[in-house]
């Protein structure tokens, strides 16, 4: 498959690195000068040190319900991660700042792949998650997953990451059935500062980030900003994992009047990714592992205008573009996204906030079958066709009532129907107990549909066997009934608590079944297939808690706490020895059991030192791998307001073995060190 060129970035990557090199040069000749500039006040160096629980509280999310709701009030599991979380994490991509949410499994597989799921089911490709930027679905209708490698925002840039867990099907369709991701940027005028960081580290190599800002008038503002980065194995993506990236994006707003708003956006990146790929072979030892390097590059942009009036009620038109090419040994395959969105909201005696909306989107791949996979046809076009209604109604003693559905026609199993039902009771600004009853689904994906995957080798009654996954045009939708129960309680100034249950029934989860083997000869030793088709046979349940604590311990002193609890019941027929073959990774990738401590503290004179802790136990089914504990320290230094010097460790308990839980449908890992690194940040 013919790769995207690379020569419309070459003058945008040498510029970028002069940038740097001048940037670091007035960085030094600034601090030299720093005594010039009044220190910041210690302690005021941070937002959330400043901000209170209840302010915290107040935070809107909008990707519960469509709409801008406090925290406090949403009858959902919701956890909100916000820009200052994200900085002093000292994450560099956005799964490392889902680590600090509970009831999410994030593992790393090398140095560009990552697995993550909500609530179980936690895959390279975790088909029950919906990731969106700004609105915009990033979710990959071929694989049903995430490609997280090509989700590299300016993080500086984003304001929160809303976190749903828990079905979202009523309000934004077809595979939000264990959560929804939704990152958010902020708006173009609210980062009116240019900035350049750089930074170098072990696992980093390196990286540099520039952002301009500028307005147009009165009412618009815009940025536009770059990063470049190398990863894994000194930059050299030739050996093992390493990669390399470069991106490019913008942000406009324009505020045309006191109740109309446009919001234009778009990104484009470029770049190499290597892999250790892991190749059946028919033949003892039955596999060989093969380095790969491969291109990854596309664009997207989103166009948004918003009508708002006084009494909450309005409407929004969105509509985006995508487009990417990625050439894996495995498969190749270039793709493009339309999509529009349009929803109404209105307000009814202050009694109803009823929310309609319609939507439609074509999806259209074109693969080129690789070394273990390939697609029958090897071109697609996918259309879905959306519709949703939902109505929030005031009830008496502070009870309101959520009812919603949506309908979703697509191409494989036509019309299907996703209500809600959501009930929440406040007796005062600081208490919320709520509970919900749903349905989603997960729509099937061209890989079951279309696919043949040389999944593994192995020696079956004597003879050399080649296990092949076939697809089945028949796959149906897999469904959920979840059934929520939750608390959010404020016990005082310094003390927040949030508590959420849920039991989840899941129909025809997918599963396999083992075919008539055949012999194959040839070139070669004759050896045996052994076809397994994709079903819908397994059946099961899942069941757990999450909780979240917050506690400003001292004035200079802030404690998070998450756990995780979750349980699987699987219901499989154990005749068939293939049932599990493509669920098992997913769902053998979940702990029953997950921790975090995090600790945010400001020290006198524009210091911060946070750290944070994470706790995964043994996975399911698989008695022989040890829990894991992941430390990441942050230390962070102001000399002056407009310049900040910080230092990072990443899971620095670990040196030489598997940093993460991480078994991959195909492909293997590779072994993570632990990741320390520098970086320079100047505000202007």
């Amino acid at each position: 498959m013919q790769e995207v060129s690379r020569s419309r970035f070459t003058i945008y990557n040498h510029t970028l690195l002069r940038v740097a090199a001048i940037a670091l040069t007035m960085i030094w000749c600034g601090i030299a000068s720093a005594d010039d500039i009044p220190k910041q006040p210690a302690g005021s160096d941070s937002d959330l040190a400043s901000m209170s629980l209840e302010e915290l509280m107040s935070i809107e999310v909008t990707s519960a319900s469509r709409k801008p709701q406090k925290l406090s009030d949403i009858p959902a599991a919701v956890y909100v991660i916000t820009q200052e979380d994200i900085h002093r994490s000292g994450a560099t991509c956005i799964p490392d700042a889902l680590r600090m949410v509970p009831g999410i499994s994030v593992s790393q597989v090398d140095s560009s792949k990552w697995q993550v799921g909500v609530r179980g089911f936690n895959g390279r490709f975790s088909n029950k998650l919906l990731v969106m930027i700004d609105g915009r679905s990033v979710y990959t209708p071929t694989f049903s997953g995430v490609y997280w490698d090509i989700q590299n925002l300016l993080l500086e840039d984003i304001d929160r990451i809303e976190v749903i867990r828990g079905p979202g099907g009523a309000t934004w369709g077809a595979n939000a059935v264990n959560g929804i991701i939704n990152i958010i940027t902020k708006p173009a005028d609210q980062t009116q500062q240019n900035l350049m960081s750089s930074g170098i580290g072990n696992g980093q190599n390196w990286f540099s980030n520039v952002r301009v800002t500028g307005a147009v008038g009165e009412n618009a503002d815009y940025r536009i900003y770059g990063s470049k980065f190398s990863r894994g194995d000194d930059g050299d993506p030739m050996s093992s994992d390493g990669w390399d990236m470069q991106n490019a994006g913008f942000r406009a707003d324009w505020q045309a009047s006191g109740c109309n708003r446009f919001t234009f956006e778009g990104n484009s990146y470029d770049g190499n990714l290597g892999q250790n790929y892991e190749v059946p072979v028919p033949e003892p030892p039955f596999s060989r592992m093969q380095q790969d390097t491969y291109s990854a590059s596309g664009w997207n942009t989103l166009a948004r205008w918003e009508h708002a009036n006084q009494d909450g009620s309005g409407s929004s038109l969105q509509f985006f573009a995508e487009h990417s090419n990625r050439s894996p040994i495995e498969l190749s395959q270039v793709s493009d996204t339309l999509d529009f969105d349009y929803q109404r909201r209105v307000i009814i005696s202050g009694k109803h906030d009823r929310m309609w909306g319609v939507g439609y989107r074509i999806s259209a791949d074109d693969t080129q079958g690789g070394i273990t996979v390939s697609l029958n046809p090897a071109s697609a076009t996918e259309k879905v066709f959306t519709g949703f209604f939902q109505d929030c109604m005031a009830l008496r003693n502070n009870l309101s009532l959520t009812v919603g559905a949506k309908c979703e026609h697509n191409e494989y199993t036509g019309l299907e129907f996703q209500p809600s039902v959501r009930l929440a009771y406040t007796p005062n600004s600081h208490h919320t107990l709520w509970g919900a009853i749903s349905r989603a689904v997960r729509t099937p994906s061209r890989i079951e549909r279309d696919a043949v995957i040389n999944y593994r080798a192995r020696s079956f009654d004597g003879h050399n066997s080649l296990i092949q996954v076939i697809g089945n045009s028949d796959f149906a939708s897999e469904s959920v009934i979840a059934h929520e129960l939750g608390a959010r309680l404020q016990s005082s100034d310094k003390l927040s608590l949030d508590i959420s249950a849920f039991y989840n029934i899941y129909r025809n989860l997918r599963s396999s079944r083992a075919g008539e083997p055949y012999e194959v000869t040839g070139e070669g030793q004759p050896y045996m297939i052994i076809p397994v088709y994709v079903t819908n046979t397994l059946d099961g349940s899942t069941n757990g808690y999450e909780i979240a604590a917050t506690w400003d311990a001292a004035h200079n002193l802030r404690l998070r706490f998450g756990y995780s609890r979750l349980n699987y019941s699987i219901h499989y027929d154990s005749q068939n020895p293939y049932a599990y073959i493509l669920g098992n990774d997913s769902i053998t990738n979940s702990a029953p059991d997950q921790w975090f401590l995090t600790s945010y503290l400001n020290l006198g004179r524009n210091i911060e030192l946070d750290t944070m802790l994470y706790y995964t136990g043994t996975l399911v089914g698989r008695d022989n791998t040890d829990p894991h504990y992941r430390l990441d320290i942050h230390l962070g230094y102001r000399p002056r307001p407009d310049f900040e010097v910080s230092l990072v460790g990443q899971d620095i308990f670990e040196d030489d073995q598997p940093s993460e839980h991480a078994v991959c449908l195909a492909g293997s890992s590779s072994i993570s060190q632990r990741n320390i690194y520098g970086k320079l940040t100047w505000t202007f």
